[in-house]
């Protein structure tokens, strides 16, 4: 679970290259050193982004001997205060959420998966909009939605978030 954080954090810093690798196995040795000053599991994400995003950057200056501006700026937000942190575990949580919604809708048949797409699209369409490209009575709709939300919550992805 931790390793493609890592990984994808190494990967953007470092804008790919082959550093990447060096920079992941950087990463879990500090995280073997540094493993009693992380207070709870709840900020091992956060700690491991902006480790990552450390060793990434010195990666950087070691091998281009010049810091960009926007990466001095980013290195200065990372450590100027627990903020970062908050930040990194809130931007984890948004694509472990948004990865576990994909693999509870893609436990629904296909008819359901696009009709709970299309509910929850970003224009937001009408519920005559729906029933009408849909082929559902408008009455039924929310109904189905509770339905299909209540197996959605029911299905395995769910149940490994909880």
């Amino acid at each position: 679970m931790c390793l493609p954080v890592v990984r994808a954090q190494a990967w953007r810093t470092l804008q790919g290259g082959s550093d990447v690798d060096d920079v992941v196995q950087e990463v879990w040795e500090r995280l073997i050193r540094s493993a009693g000053q992380i207070h709870s599991p709840l900020y091992l994400i956060g700690w491991l982004t902006i480790v990552t995003r450390r060793v990434a950057l010195e990666v950087i200056r070691r091998r281009d001997h010049l810091v960009l501006s926007d990466t001095v700026e980013t290195l200065r937000s990372a450590e100027s205060s627990e903020s970062a942190e908050d930040a990194a575990i809130r931007s984890w949580l948004r694509v472990e959420a948004a990865v576990t919604v994909e693999a509870m809708l893609a436990g629904l048949p296909e008819r359901d998966r696009e009709f709970m797409m299309m509910l929850h699209r970003e224009d937001k369409p009408h519920y005559d909009e729906i029933s009408r490209v849909m082929g559902r009575p408008m009455g039924s709709i929310g109904p189905t939605r509770q339905r299909l939300l209540r197996r959605m919550r029911t299905c395995s992805a769910a149940r490994s978030v909880a």
